[in-house]
């Protein structure tokens, strides 16, 4: 602001540092005072009016919601079945976000939906009014009933051949006829 008397005294509808909502924007109007003194107005047979000088404006203040929603993580399910699929039931992960609106959760295979004898990957997505997402996901292993599951992956390439000492044994079995039919040669010749 320029001109008036000094000091010069501004309010506004908000104050610096104030906290504003997620949404539509908020319009924060500020005022300047002056401190020159009161003049006297008067029109006619009125009372003299007086009152410093004053200007205002306004701005709004937008908060776009950039935090994506916070997800709970599901344990993994396993389910033991007489035949194949087998119905699963599983609550939806619960999730919360920074606007205190409940995000919407989703997931790619609903609850009690048919698994089939195997492990199945679900993915759940927690969506909020923003548009921001996290994702959540578990799995579903189905056995046959009596069966015991699957060993879990392991980074070991499986031997092949037999267990060294026999591929060793028959090297030097193979080794020992070479070495015979050599040596018959040489007597035969």
């Amino acid at each position: 602001m320029t001109g008036g008397v000094p000091p010069v005294t501004i309010t506004c509808t908000s104050d610096s540092g104030d906290f504003f909502s997620i949404g539509p924007p908020t319009t924060v109007t500020c005022t300047a005072t002056d401190s020159a003194p009161p003049q006297p107005l008067s029109i006619l047979d009125t009372p003299a009016i007086s009152e410093a000088l004053n200007v205002s404006a306004t701005f709004t203040v937008t908060v776009i919601d950039t935090e994506p929603p916070v997800i709970e993580d599901l344990p993994d399910l396993v389910r033991t079945t007489p035949g194949d699929p087998v119905s699963v039931m599983f609550p939806l992960p619960s999730a919360s976000d920074n606007s205190g609106i409940p995000p919407i959760v989703t997931c790619d295979t609903a609850p009690g939906s048919m698994f089939s004898i195997g492990v199945a990957t679900v993915t759940c997505v927690a969506t909020d009014d923003a548009g921001n997402i996290a994702s959540s996901s578990f799995t579903v292993t189905v056995t046959v009933q009596g069966s015991t599951p699957p060993p879990p992956p392991t980074n070991q390439l499986p031997q092949t051949g037999g267990a060294p000492t026999t591929i060793i044994l028959i090297a030097a079995g193979l080794l020992m006829v070479g070495l015979l039919l050599r040596r018959s040669r040489h007597h035969v010749g």
